[in-house]
């Protein structure tokens, strides 16, 4: 399980959205803030599911997301914009080399 932290309800909401092609669940916590929690399979699906929040994260642009996977916490951070930002490729094209983005 892997769990990003949101710290409003329409975070929650949009991040929830953008992982929809994924085992989500959005919750919120006994502090009032919100996790999308995503379940997990295979080491492909762990490397689609990072591409896809680094994405959601890049196109955002309000700051990493916080992560919590295997008893471990991570920011993973927007990847730097092309000057056009149409040129923003899709999640699944990045491959497997963007799974190094995370730094604990």
């Amino acid at each position: 399980m892997l769990m990003i932290n949101a710290a409003r309800p329409d975070s929650a909401r949009s991040l929830h959205a953008a992982l929809s092609d994924f085992r989500t669940k959005r919750v919120e916590l006994e502090d009032g803030s919100y996790q999308v929690e995503v379940a997990l399979g295979n080491d492909r699906q762990i490397v689609d599911v990072l591409n896809a929040i680094e994405l959601y994260v890049t196109r955002r642009r309000d700051g990493p997301a916080r992560i919590g996977f295997n008893g471990h916490s991570y920011s993973l951070h927007p990847d730097p914009l092309p000057a056009d930002r149409s040129e923003v490729p899709t999640p699944f094209s990045w491959g497997e080399r963007r799974a190094g983005r995370l730094c604990g």
